[in-house]
């Protein structure tokens, strides 16, 4: 059975329809695993007494969760705290925690039609500032949904849809997701690494991280076939 995981942010809890979306999943042969983070829970008082958002505490949570750098789906509704957080700074949060997250993100909404006005009144009078915003909120693997009607059909459809992603990024997150106490590395070169540290290693753009995947597709190589004089 394949596993898909997804992450939900929302004042609300989904948990019903989620569950509800895994029990049909099940039936493709897919297992969904999937976490709820209330936003609510990470509000604080300021200073003159305002209510304010502590993105710190979030990103914490968020990181804390066992299958982060396995996620599918990353979800928000768009009005989450009124007046304090809206699910683009959500997004961008989460982003800020995996920058290299090329997956799939999706916002939804009762009023999904007045999101996307919405985002781009709140872009400010900057003309980059708005190019920046329209290029992030139209990118490829961004989906809006409206939080009524189709709602667990569509979410069902996403996560059965097969992600793309690049053999590098599978073996980034199949090592990421080994426990180190129960895997040992056999290849010479990177046996003092734990399975996060060579993970990381190839992540990062360093002559390390080349060095690193050369010897990874020498490796894969040999062991898929038998070249006279490949080394």
């Amino acid at each position: 059975m394949e596993n898909r995981y997804i992450i939900v942010v929302d004042e609300q809890t989904q948990k019903d329809r989620l569950d509800r979306i895994a029990m049909n999943l099940n039936k493709e042969g897919v297992k969904l695993q999937y976490k709820e983070v209330n936003p609510t829970h990470y509000t604080k008082r300021l200073k003159n007494g305002d209510i304010g958002f502590d993105e710190d505490k979030f990103i914490e949570t968020l990181n804390a969760i066992p299958f982060i750098n396995q996620v599918d789906v990353f979800a928000t509704d768009y009005n989450l705290i009124d007046d304090t957080l809206k699910g683009m700074q959500a997004i961008n949060l989460f982003l800020k925690s995996r920058p290299k997250y090329k997956r799939k993100i999706v916002i939804y909404s009762a009023q999904i039609e007045t999101v996307l006005q919405d985002i781009l009144t709140k872009a400010g009078n900057s003309i980059d500032e708005q190019v920046s915003l329209i290029k992030q909120i139209a990118g490829k693997n961004n989906h809006y949904f409206k939080s009524d009607g189709e709602f667990e059909n569509k979410f069902k459809q996403l996560i059965l849809s097969s992600p793309n992603i690049s053999i590098e990024k599978r073996l980034i997150d199949e090592l990421h997701s080994l426990d180190n106490a129960m895997a040992k590395c056999n290849l010479p070169p990177f046996r003092s690494m734990s399975t996060h540290e060579l993970a990381e290693s190839i992540e990062n753009d360093t002559n390390e991280s080349q060095a690193i995947k050369r010897e990874l597709v020498d490796h894969i190589i040999a062991l898929l076939f038998d070249i006279d004089g490949y080394v």
